[in-house]
């Protein structure tokens, strides 16, 4: 029970500490104002060392950045740059969201700000989201005749992966460009079909139906990647558009399939491989938000993938030979276009440094 007393009584005195650490350094920020506003610019520093202790750390982030902007100014009226420049470069690792306040700070201080790199160097994170995804058929091959009504539908999947962000400088705009990458460790796409069929009953010549109902279902790893640009940017968010090229591996597709027939006893579903090509290419196009959270972004957005390469070709067409005697059913040549909803949150990584084209 005394430990635990003793272990109450350390921690009041921690934060009796980190209180009185930071009354210390507000009390010396209000000290340095009035000496900064007074023209007495070389006492300023030495007003704010509680500020700059080596508990530093358990002074708040705003406070801290205040200190070294007051040293910013007044080093740059003293007209010692270099050590302005350590200061600002303070400012960006104590806080790497601080902007300055264009109608308030002085021309000064700003035109140094402008000076050091604005945009984190990477951005990285997680995406989730859902695609829906249909087949484009280019040569359609069936064991019999196709009649009205027979149609392929888009199937729902997910996708989850890693994302990875760099910003660039194009055309002289350090802060519209983004390139952006991801790497699916798993995308699940499908879609289904139904194929109406008719035969004649030898018997009464009356004609009776079939009707094959299936979900198709591809699972691949993909890794796109785009090029995003910046078009409009408001207090809060901000809206960009996409395009680029995404690289996929096939790993597997299968179908589960029934057969209802009329008057005759139908064939269970049952799931089969399917053969297909591995390596697919697909063209996308995407628009979104991002919505800046601290420390990252939350990025929301719609994608168009439009399949450039075939999923299957004609020599797969009658491989599985269970799949066209029972079921009659044949692969027919398609590639695959899906829209997608994705979520994603990125963490932001700054590196504060100096453009070199701006230094001294």
């Amino acid at each position: 029970m005394k430990q635990f007393y003793y272990l109450i009584i350390t921690v009041i005195f921690l934060l009796a500490g980190t209180y009185g650490l930071a009354q210390d350094c507000a009390q010396a920020l209000r000290l340095a104002r009035a000496i900064y506003d007074q023209g007495r610019l070389q006492e300023v520093e030495t007003y704010l060392r509680p500020c700059f202790s080596e508990k530093t750390g358990t002074v708040q982030k705003d406070m801290m950045v205040e200190a070294y902007k007051l040293m910013c100014l007044s080093h740059i009226y003293l007209e010692e740059p270099d050590k302005a420049d350590e200061d600002m470069l303070n400012i960006k690792k104590t806080d790497p969201y601080y902007r300055p306040n264009e109608g308030v700070d002085p021309a000064e201080f700003i035109a140094l700000y402008k000076t050091y790199r604005e945009e984190p160097v990477f951005r990285i994170g997680a995406t989730l989201g859902v695609n829906f995804s249909r087949p484009n058929i280019e040569e359609v091959t069936t064991i019999t005749e196709a009649q009205t009504g027979s149609k392929y539908t888009s199937g729902a999947g997910i996708q989850l992966g890693v994302a990875l962000d760099k910003p660039l400088s194009l055309f002289g705009n350090s802060d519209k460009w983004t390139l952006h990458s991801e790497l699916m460790i798993y995308q699940l796409r499908s879609f289904k079909l139904t194929q109406i069929e008719e035969r004649i009953n030898p018997l009464t010549d009356e004609i009776k139906r079939n009707q094959l109902n299936g979900r198709e279902q591809h699972l691949s790893f993909a890794a796109p990647v785009m090029l995003h640009y910046q078009y409009k940017k408001l207090k809060t968010f901000s809206l960009y558009a996409g395009a680029g090229l995404t690289p996929e591996w096939l790993a597997s597709r299968n179908i589960a399939i029934e057969k209802i027939r009329e008057d005759q006893p139908s064939v269970p579903e049952k799931n089969y491989e399917l053969n297909n090509n591995t390596i697919q290419l697909s063209a996308s196009l995407s628009t979104g938000v991002k919505l800046p959270i601290k420390p990252g972004i939350i990025v929301a957005e719609i994608r168009y993938n439009h399949g450039l390469t075939r999923i299957t070709n004609q020599s797969m067409a009658y491989q599985n030979n269970e799949l066209a005697f029972d079921h009659g059913y044949a692969d027919s040549v398609f590639k695959v276009s899906s829209i997608m909803f994705k979520l994603s949150y990125l963490y932001e990584k700054f590196i504060p440094k100096k453009n070199l084209q701006t230094k001294r």
